[in-house]
């Protein structure tokens, strides 16, 4: 459930704001989850449970691989 909801709010919320801030999100949001008890994965890799790694380019940068998702 926690999953759900930390890739919902990445691909809602952190789109305009660059990759710092979106790890800050992040973890402000694992913070919230963990106060109320709601399981998620500490490690989640976002990019790889919205994407199929078959149509994933690999970037030279996470961030540029974010933003590409939040576009897509």
């Amino acid at each position: 459930m926690g999953d759900v909801f930390l890739s919902s709010a990445f691909l809602s919320y952190s789109g305009p704001f660059n990759q710092d801030f979106r790890n800050l999100l992040n973890k402000n949001w694992q913070k919230e989850l963990k106060s109320r008890k709601i399981p998620f994965t500490a490690d989640l890799n976002i990019i790889s449970m919205l994407v199929p790694a078959t149509t994933v380019r690999i970037h030279s940068d996470i961030s540029h691989a974010c933003s590409s998702l939040v576009v897509t």
